[in-house]
């Protein structure tokens, strides 16, 4: 028997559905795996968690999106922590393997990390650096 949802329920599954357009693969994975954790909480298929909270695929028209002008390449940063650096990691797939696009996209938001969370983290860091510096750095330099 489903569990029922409340609004603050509702409008979480709404925020999250709404990521599922995002253009970085990592963020759509983890939020596809937020999804169905909480369809699988609640005794329901994903087409019922998201028809459950209204996203039922039936809303108004969206505007035609003009023709996005190009823009110029992403520029790696130092980060100034390991979750501002693992955001910026998932804005160069095309350095990390797609494990570790998902665990990016999965932790960057979180408050705090394990130690082997935080290795990871580091190890991604130091990937991505290298690869858009040409500069190698050891992943224990990144706090």
């Amino acid at each position: 028997m489903p569990m029922d949802m409340t609004p603050d329920d509702v409008r979480r599954i709404t925020a999250l559905a709404g990521k599922l357009g995002s253009d970085h693969d990592g963020e759509v994975i983890a939020v596809s795996r937020q999804l169905r954790r909480l369809a699988a909480d609640r005794d329901l298929s994903m087409p019922e968690l998201l028809a459950t909270a209204g996203c039922n695929g039936h809303a108004a028209e969206p505007k035609p999106k003009p023709a996005p002008e190009p823009g110029p390449e992403p520029l790696w940063s130092r980060p100034t922590s390991l979750q501002d650096g693992l955001r910026q990691a998932l804005d160069f797939p095309q350095h990390l393997t797609e494990w570790e696009l998902v665990f990016a996209g999965d932790v960057w938001l979180r408050d705090w990390l394990t130690d082997r969370q935080r290795q990871v983290a580091q190890r991604i860091l130091s990937k991505v650096h290298a690869a858009e510096t040409g500069e190698r750095v050891s992943p224990e330099d990144w706090a």
